[in-house]
């Protein structure tokens, strides 16, 4: 890795630049996965979105694409059924994301 860096280094006055800022963040996107004691396993993309009004606060938002297995177990319905209207016990809309998983 070192000689690498130190290739482009010397190719690229912007690589430079920009590996001398090291100015890592985290990732903005991807997928989790949850193992929900009720409703089982669940894969859920997830993004960051960082409020400029909010310097510091950053929301995550989870998603369930429709026909997915990880839908189909949120909404706790057999697939090609509606969704339930309420929440199976275990599952606080108020509860915080896991940090495990």
């Amino acid at each position: 890795m070192t000689d690498l860096v130190g290739e482009l280094s010397t190719r690229s006055n912007t690589f430079r630049q920009l590996w001398a800022r090291q100015d890592v963040r985290a990732y903005g996107c991807g997928t989790k996965r949850f193992q929900h004691p009720v409703v089982g396993a669940l894969d859920l993309p997830y993004g960051l979105l960082h409020p400029v009004a909010e310097p510091g606060l950053t929301k995550i938002t989870y998603t369930a694409a429709p026909g997915t297995i990880s839908h189909d177990n949120l909404s706790c319905s057999p697939p090609g059924q509606p969704a339930r209207t309420t929440k199976p016990p275990g599952i606080s809309p108020h509860a915080p994301p896991s940090q495990h998983g």
